[in-house]
């Protein structure tokens, strides 16, 4: 089941780690980026990346559910202490729902995780807040495209 935003080669290259992801720069766009952010000794944001990468091939190919929710929400967990990432959090927290959405749907029980809130609309609401606060129109447009395949996924289950 795939839950993530991008798909997994986007979902890899967009946590790339920082010399992979200057050379991907280099080749598909001819540029050098020189922000402090890549001229700086980046192996603690490197290693934080490699985890995202983890946790994000984790939640597009598992088939548990409860596995799927507790990778979802360390991927969320990891992006909050990430600066130069925060603008994946809306999607990581969608993402997250979705996971926990099907579990309700599904009739399992929701396992308890640390640090996991029960009420999974929560990570819903926390997602479209970000969205509103960054005015990013690509996450509104894949928010709003991801809760109508919901809905209606949901209601061909009921039909």
């Amino acid at each position: 089941a795939e839950y993530g935003s991008s798909g997994i080669n986007a979902e890899y290259g967009k946590f790339a780690e920082t010399k992979k992801r200057g050379a991907l720069l280099r080749i598909k766009f001819d540029f050098t980026c020189k922000c402090s952010l890549c001229s700086s000794d980046h192996s603690q944001n490197d290693i934080l990346r490699l985890r995202l990468q983890q946790l994000s091939r984790h939640v597009e190919e598992s088939v548990d559910l409860h596995s799927a929710a507790t990778a979802a929400l360390g991927k969320c967990q990891i992006l909050q202490t990430c600066n130069d990432l925060v603008h994946e959090l809306p999607m990581a927290y969608l993402d997250l729902y979705e996971i926990l959405h099907n579990i309700k749907k599904s009739g399992l029980k929701l396992i308890s995780v640390d640090g996991l809130e029960s009420n999974y609309n929560f990570y819903r609401e926390k997602s479209w807040e970000m969205i509103e606060q960054t005015k990013l129109a690509h996450n509104k447009a894949a928010f709003t495209r991801r809760m109508r395949n919901l809905v209606q996924g949901h209601v061909r289950l009921i039909g």
